[in-house]
């Protein structure tokens, strides 16, 4: 896992325990809103290998 992928993993931990809201996440992350909510249904399905990138081999 990444660096990038793991400040991913910590700042989706944070939105689960409700430390920080999912716009706040997004901006964290340098992304927008609707592609956070794409990374958010990942990391909810597939866990934490849900963060990692998916061209990875």
């Amino acid at each position: 896992m990444s660096r990038k992928e793991r400040a991913r993993l910590t700042i989706m931990a944070g939105v689960m325990e409700g430390e920080l809201t999912q716009v706040q996440a997004a901006e964290l992350m340098e992304v927008c809103y609707r592609q956070r909510k794409r990374i958010w249904k990942r990391y909810q399905s597939d866990g934490d290998a849900g963060l990692v990138h998916r061209l990875r081999g």
